[in-house]
């Protein structure tokens, strides 16, 4: 797939390109045009399409796509790059990606085994997504030095086992998603600056960084762990600015004692998925007094 002759004379500048592979659709939108072409099927993304101006790529239901680029590294200009659907895609860049790109997301493309071979500290990603990719199985080394990361999400990656030894920036990171990672060991170091944490659905995980449960943390979600005595005996105690607790997948717990450990300054708490779930203890609950929202479906 290239783009039309009168297009390259023009010299426009691109700044955004969407491909819709579903529809065999493909949108450019330049700064002084505004004009939609067809397509039927590509392996690749030439580099006449992807210029050096370009700030975003959507890519999305392209079975055929092997690669992003033809060239060893994407546009020094891209801040967004969102990829969906891709099957057959195994890595998004045979070079570095670019210092400019800020946000990151992959959804359900099956084969990507990786993002990039190193992150370095000159890069300005703020938030990393990887969602329903099976065969994902590492992060980056150098993702400590990513001053800039704001929010990471990794869903239903089965093959992630750890994380880099040097752990996550801790400097501006706020929101860590992990989830479905059923053979995931450990989680990261350098969680202490979080303001929302969620784990859910990684039985491999025995044991907690103690950094992962900090003063700081406003939201907490977290289930289908076997991890009940440690939030009840030393985890909640120390929450004292959580605002929001989810909680559930819990299978053998009869009594809801955890209660007597929330801190007061909770305003939401959803507990479900506790199919032996006898009774609740009011004790824990009367010191409650900011809770506006409690469920227990």
């Amino acid at each position: 797939m290239s783009l039309p002759e009168g297009m390259k004379q023009k010299n426009v500048h691109l700044e955004r390109l969407e491909i819709d592979g579903n529809h065999s659709l493909s949108f450019y939108v330049f700064a002084d045009a505004d004009e939609t072409h067809t397509s039927s099927s590509y392996s690749v993304i030439h580099e006449e399409n992807i210029n050096t101006f370009l700030e975003r790529l959507a890519v999305q239901s392209c079975p055929s796509l092997t690669c992003l680029s033809t060239r060893d590294q994407l546009p020094a200009t891209l801040r967004y790059l969102y990829i969906q659907h891709c099957s057959k895609i195994t890595t998004l860049s045979r070079g570095q990606l670019p210092d400019s790109l800020q946000d990151l997301s992959i959804y359900l493309c099956p084969k990507v085994e990786s993002i990039t071979e190193r992150f370095h500290n000159s890069m300005l990603l703020e938030t990393i997504i990887i969602s329903n990719c099976a065969n994902f199985e590492s992060i980056p080394e150098g993702i400590h030095k990513l001053s800039r990361l704001r929010r990471i999400r990794i869903i239903a990656c089965p093959s992630l086992v750890c994380f880099p030894e040097e752990g996550l920036p801790n400097t501006n990171l706020r929101e860590f998603t992990i989830s479905d990672c059923e053979n995931l060991k450990a989680l990261p170091r350098g969680m202490q600056t979080l303001d929302y944490l969620s784990i859910w659905i990684c039985p491999s995980i025995k044991s907690f960084p103690e950094e992962c449960f900090h003063t700081k943390l406003t939201r907490l979600s977290i289930g289908n762990l076997d991890m009940y005595e440690q939030l009840n005996q030393w985890v909640l105690p120390k929450l004292t600015s959580l605002t929001r607790l989810d909680i559930g997948e819990c299978p053998d717990v009869e009594s809801f004692e955890i209660g007597m450990m929330l801190p007061t300054s909770l305003t939401h708490l959803t507990i479900y998925k506790f199919p032996k779930l006898k009774y609740l203890s009011s004790d824990g609950f009367q010191n409650l007094t900011s809770l506006v929202y409690f469920i227990n479906p």
